[in-house]
């Protein structure tokens, strides 16, 4: 009984190193092909703000803003601040779950 227990503990340790590593491998590649478009658009955004609008027609100046504002949608869609909130007692409760587990 023992021996069952050690070796489910082995495969499941296994699977979760497995599983997270792929995950993060996963991760790194979107975020590095993320940070290098973010990087285009803050530059394309500079581009625009270095621009003489003085000679500019209304509606030339109305697409640079509809442009800007596309801009720092996308951008924000790229970097989202969202979060998940695990209460106390929740925390305790998989801290209790997973003790029993292993």
């Amino acid at each position: 009984m023992k021996n069952l227990r050690v070796s489910i503990k082995a495969i499941l340790l296994a699977f979760i190193t497995l599983v997270s590593t792929a995950g993060f491998t996963m991760a790194a590649d979107n975020a590095a092909s993320a940070e290098i478009r973010a990087m285009a658009i803050k530059e394309r955004v500079y581009e625009l703000k270095a621009m003489d609008y003085g000679h500019m027609s209304r509606k030339e100046k109305k697409e640079v803003r509809a442009e800007v504002k596309e801009l720092k949608k996308e951008l924000q869609a790229m970097h989202p601040n969202t979060y998940v909130y695990i209460g106390g007692g929740t925390l305790i409760l998989i801290l209790i779950l997973i003790l029993l587990l292993l």
